[in-house]
C-alpha cells in the first residue's frame, strides 16, 4: 500500500524516521483503515484532493480542480479511521519526537492548509523520477530549517525509550529543570504530556512484540511490558485502540516493510 522511502541527508536523518509514498491501489471500493496513535507526528502532502473530516475520521478522493494540500495530523490520542475513496498522489513526512518542531511552527494542531501557503511546488515534489521528488522535498524541508535548543526534551526522551518506568522527578533532575518545567516544555514540544508519551510508548512496544511474535498470549504482552495487572492492560488499550486487546491484536495487521501497525474495516 506504501512504498518506504529514507532520509537521504544527515539533517534529515536526525529528525525524520522515513517518507512514504501511497502506491496505486485498487479503487472500486473504498479502503479503510485504523490508524494509532504514534511517538512521533506525520504531516502528508496530498495532490488533487478532496478532504473531508468528521470526528476522527478522514476522507479522501479526487479533486476535480487541480491542487496540493498538506495534512497535519498533529498529536492524535485516539485512533484515526482513514478512508480513501480513490487512489491519491501522496507522500507523507514520518517525523520522529521531536523533528517536526525543526521545520514547522504550531506542528500538533491538526490542520489541512494549501501548500502554496508554504510555498511548496507540486509539479517538483510529483515527479515521476522518485529520486528527484526526494531531492527536492529535502531541499525544501533545509530551507524551512530552523535550529532551537531542545536538548532537554530530547534527552528525556531518550530515557523514557530506556527506562520507561521513571519517575518524572528522576527525569527532570536528570536534566536539571524542575518537573512543572519539564512537564511544560515536554508538552509544547511533544505535543502530549509525559505520562501520555509514556502510554504511546507502552503501547507501541507492545505491538512489536506482537509483530515479532504472533502466538504470544495477552498475559505474556501484559507482563513483558509492565502493565500493572490484566484491567490496566485492557483499560490502556481500549483507550489507545478502541477495541479489546483480544480483537485489537487478532484484527491488527502490519503493512508494508516499516510494519506499520493498521485495522483495515
Amino acid at each position: 500500500m506504501y512504498k518506504i522511502l529514507y532520509p537521504k541527508t544527515e539533517l534529515m536523518k536526525k529528525h525524520i524516521v522515513n517518507y512514504d509514498s501511497m502506491q496505486n491501489f485498487d479503487n472500486t471500493s473504498v479502503l479503510r483503515y485504523f490508524v494509532f496513535p504514534q511517538k512521533g507526528t506525520t504531516v502528508a502532502i496530498l495532490k488533487n484532493v478532496s478532504i473531508e473530516t468528521e470526528g476522527n475520521t478522514i476522507t479522501l478522493s479526487k479533486s476535480k480542480k487541480e491542487n496540493l494540500k498538506v495534512l497535519f495530523f498533529g498529536k492524535y490520542l485516539q485512533p484515526l479511521q482513514m478512508n480513501y475513496r480513490d487512489s491519491i498522489d501522496e507522500i507523507a513526512i514520518n517525523f520522529n519526537e521531536t523533528g517536526i518542531n525543526y521545520f514547522f511552527s504550531n506542528p500538533y494542531a491538526f490542520q489541512i492548509i494549501d501548500a502554496e501557503n508554504i510555498h511548496l511546488d507540486r509539479n517538483r515534489l510529483f515527479q515521476h523520477n522518485e529520486e528527484n521528488s526526494l531531492a527536492y522535498l529535502e531541499d525544501y524541508l533545509y530551507h524551512r530549517y530552523k535550529p532551537i535548543q531542545l536538548q532537554a526534551v530530547e534527552e528525556t526522551v531518550r530515557s523514557i525509550n530506556k527506562n520507561p518506568l521513571q519517575s518524572i522527578q528522576t527525569l527532570a533532575e536528570q536534566v536539571f529543570l524542575t518537573e512543572k518545567t519539564l512537564h511544560r516544555q515536554f508538552q509544547k514540544y511533544i505535543g502530549c504530556s509525559i505520562s501520555k508519551y509514556k502510554s504511546i510508548l507502552r503501547f507501541r512496544n507492545t505491538i512489536q512484540t506482537h509483530f515479532a511474535n504472533s502466538q504470544q498470549n495477552l498475559t505474556a504482552l501484559c507482563l513483558e511490558h509492565n502493565f500493572f495487572d490484566s484491567p490496566h492492560f485492557y483499560k490502556e488499550i481500549k483507550k489507545l485502540a478502541h477495541f479489546n486487546p483480544k480483537d485489537f491484536f487478532n484484527k491488527l495487521q502490519a503493512s508494508g516493510g516499516e510494519k506499520y501497525p493498521y485495522i483495515f474495516v
